[in-house]
């Protein structure tokens, strides 16, 4: 039968095919919000999925709906499961891209322990004190399985895997949910195992080849696809912007008043200073501009937000997230006469601890001072090109990579 345009089967067909495309997206599920931390069964698309095993016309119809934005907890298993030498791979239909780690905080399950049973069946009946242990041993098996992954995509080229890909949010939904790697680094370093920096290094220098990637954000650091530590000095520079979410809280967190016994018995700390939780190095590595975002909440204080990112920066920064509560303890932490005369706030006598809560157009003041002063100082110790900007919460952008915004 000949395809002409007149032919009533084409048109039928061509009607069938505009149906499916307008009640296919209804299908598709919402994905979980930046930092929702759903239970992993809102990550999949079970419904979509089946419509893909109905027919070929079904299948061509419905595979971009699934892949156009791919949400997975277990990357390695999606790229090992897929032919990415085929130009019919379904991943060359993925847009955005959100990879969050496994979950750590369970017993393994039975898959699992078929996977990765010489490990992980040292694991089957421990008290819940062993299981955290069992999460140290978790990040072993999910690091070496990542690394294999990351290599597999450097073998095979990331613009043939993912030619369309434009965003890539890390530990976006979950954000960061214990401390395992940072417990798994100094184990790797002991036992001379492969340590979660190699990954990273290698998996940034997998995505810097990606022609088409303009935004790429994380929620962890020390784990295997973070931006490097530094340890490595010819980090390359990439060609996306970088978005790094800061601060987040997680159950079991280290506050400074559970390791003050570290710092001598003279330390003399407010209150407020004994609460503050304990978060990692920020790492900002070579390259374009970096974006900081804070996700503390917004009744933490500004002041001591802001001695943190500045004694935990290496490199150059682009923005924070200001909060409203000024509360300086000590009294080099003070603001000077001018700022605060620019602020309009009064002056502290009698050695008086200085606290304050900012109006939204004093919070922008602060920013734009505070930012010119950190970029002063990256600068005066050579990075000339660094450029540095504060926003208040609620004028910081959204993030492109994730969608998320710092907490108001």
């Amino acid at each position: 039968m000949p395809y002409q345009a007149d032919n009533p089967a084409v048109g039928r067909a061509q009607d069938r095919d505009v149906f499916w495309e307008r009640v296919l997206p209804f299908v598709h599920r919402s994905w979980p919000a930046p930092l929702s931390r759903p239970l992993r069964t809102a990550l999949r698309q079970p419904d979509l999925a089946s419509v893909c095993r109905v027919s070929k016309t079904l299948q061509r119809i419905a595979t971009p709906l699934l892949y156009r934005t791919l949400v997975t907890d277990d990357f390695p298993s999606l790229i090992a499961n897929i032919d990415l030498s085929l130009r019919t791979s379904p991943l060359r239909q993925t847009r955005h891209l959100f990879i969050e780690y496994s979950n750590k905080k369970t017993a393994p399950s039975y898959v699992e322990l078929c996977r990765d049973g010489p490990i992980l069946w040292l694991g089957c009946g421990m008290l819940t004190q062993e299981l955290s242990k069992l999460q140290v041993v978790d990040c072993r098996v999910e690091l070496e399985r990542m690394l294999e992954c990351v290599l597999h995509l450097r073998e095979v080229g990331i613009a043939r895997v993912f030619p369309r890909l434009k965003t890539l949010a890390i530990s976006s939904i979950y954000g960061k949910a214990d401390d395992s790697y940072a417990r798994y680094r100094p184990m790797a370093h002991a036992t001379q195992t492969a340590g979660a920096e190699g990954c990273a290094f290698l998996f940034q220098m997998v995505m810097d080849t990606s022609p088409t990637l303009s935004h790429i954000c994380t929620r962890q650091v020390l784990s295997p696809l973070s931006p490097p530590t530094g340890v490595f000095p010819d980090v390359p520079p990439g060609r996306f912007a970088r978005t790094i979410h800061f601060g987040g809280l997680y159950d079991g967190q280290l506050k400074v008043r559970d390791v003050i016994n570290l710092h001598g018995p003279d330390m003399v700390l407010t209150p407020y200073q004994l609460n503050i939780p304990l978060n990692d190095t920020i790492v900002v590595p070579l390259g374009l501009p970096v974006r900081l975002y804070s996700d503390f909440e917004s009744s933490n204080n500004f002041q001591e937000l802001e001695y943190y990112v500045k004694q935990t920066i290496l490199g150059s920064v682009v923005p924070e997230a200001p909060n409203p509560i000024w509360h300086a303890t000590q009294p080099q932490q003070d603001l000077s006469t001018t700022v605060l005369h620019t602020l309009g706030l009064p002056s502290t006598e009698g050695g008086c601890d200085q606290q304050y809560v900012l109006s939204a157009e004093q919070q922008r003041l602060l920013a734009d001072i505070k930012g010119k002063a950190l970029q002063k100082m990256e600068r005066d110790k050579g990075g000339e090109h660094h450029s540095v900007r504060w926003y208040t919460s609620g004028d910081a952008p959204p993030c492109m990579a994730c969608g998320s915004v710092p907490p108001v």
